[in-house]
């Protein structure tokens, strides 16, 4: 998940609260030391059906918290709660040791929010783990996790602490982020890894969720789209989250996550992992041009509509990629925003339900679109 400067970034719970599960809690991870001895384990095929997920009855809405942007993402899931089934609180990373052990991703700065994940458990809304080898102040670190994944014993401690950090702290499961750097000679030891945590986890009682990059092809087109191999995710995971944003255009600006992209992935994912698996990402957020250039800044849709009214444009529809946008000229140079609100998101949770997927997540909570919740919620349940 990209955490950025400029904007601040279902299976359903029984209802209880940590404190009223703890005893389950401590007998599970009681077991965890026992039950999870990866690294020289042989995992039956038996083993491996205890992955598929339940049947879907209706596609989900997740979101992600990201530690950068915690009050407001907060304030918006007390205020849209309702709409959310599963929410992703990302703090915790590998460790600085890379002794399969775990901290939380900018010690100093990230806050572990106990309760707040007793009030989402409360509410009934499914509180992901997730863990990414993201270390703070945009720096992404693939050599911890690298070896990590090619030391057998190193392998299964990490194995070890993610299921115990599912039991200890109430999640319903882990959800593995680990992008960025990769390796493509790393494709074959990840995908052991998935499928090691997977039963380890479902031991535990616990679930699997893997955030990959788009692509189209395996092993992709690009290198770092080779560490994720769809298929053998897949047939592991509960859930595959496929991050549709940060699309970059070939020149100048442009919609950073298009409708026709949207499309190309669902159908090559619908080839590669179960559909009632997959669950397709989409921005809350936005980019300011200056000009053809890079982008000079992401920005909260909230922050987009200020500067629009500000400068007096006004919202267009792009039609080739669905996305929002508009523009203005400002010290003889023309600015561009690109964004996806409310109406934007809808078209892309059509997709979600065209082809009978899992579900859809946003990165992140906090100063999206209010609209968007009632109104992809709406076009879900069509």
């Amino acid at each position: 998940m990209p955490v950025m400067s400029g904007i601040g970034g279902v299976v359903r719970l029984s209802g209880l609260s940590r404190s009223r599960t703890c005893g389950r809690a401590l007998l599970l991870s009681l077991l965890v030391g026992a039950l999870v001895t990866i690294g020289t384990t042989t995992i039956s095929d038996a083993a491996l059906e205890e992955a598929a997920a339940e049947p879907v009855s209706r596609p989900k809405m997740m979101a992600y918290l990201s530690y950068t942007a915690a009050a407001q993402g907060k304030a918006s899931y007390r205020q849209h709660g309702q709409f959310i089934d599963e929410i992703s609180p990302s703090w915790w990373r590998p460790s600085d040791a890379a002794d399969g052990s775990l901290s939380l991703q900018q010690p100093g700065v990230t806050v572990e929010d106990t309760l707040f994940v007793d009030e989402a458990n409360e509410a009934g809304t499914a509180v992901w783990g997730v863990v990414a080898n993201y270390y703070g102040k945009g720096q992404w670190r693939w050599d911890t996790v690298s070896k990590l994944l090619n030391d057998a014993s190193l392998r299964a401690a990490h194995v070890r602490a993610l299921v115990r950090l599912a039991v200890d702290k109430g999640y319903v499961g882990i959800d593995v982020d680990y992008e960025h750097g990769t390796r493509s000679e790393d494709r074959a030891v990840f995908s052991l890894f998935v499928r090691e945590l997977a039963v380890a986890l479902h031991t535990a009682g616990k679930k699997l969720s893997v955030t990959v990059q788009p692509k189209l092809s395996e092993p992709g087109n690009q290198p770092r789209h080779h560490i994720q191999n769809w298929k053998a995710i897949g047939a592991v995971a509960d859930e595959v989250h496929i991050m549709l944003y940060d699309y970059w255009p070939d020149n100048g600006h442009g919609s950073q996550s298009p409708l026709w992209w949207w499309k190309e992935q669902a159908e090559f994912a619908v080839t590669q992992i179960p559909a009632d698996k997959i669950m397709l990402g989409a921005p809350t957020y936005g980019y300011h041009w200056a000009g053809d250039k890079s982008p000079v800044e992401d920005l909260e849709w909230r922050s987009i509509e200020t500067l629009r009214n500000q400068v007096g444009a006004s919202r267009v529809f792009d039609r080739a990629t669905r996305s929002a946008r508009y523009s203005f000229q400002q010290s003889g140079t023309r600015h561009h925003v690109w964004y996806e609100d409310s109406g934007a998101l809808v078209k892309r949770a059509r997709v979600v339900r065209s082809y009978g997927l899992r579900g859809i997540f946003f990165w992140r909570l906090g100063g999206e679109d209010p609209r968007m919740w009632r109104a992809v919620r709406t076009e879900l349940d069509r």
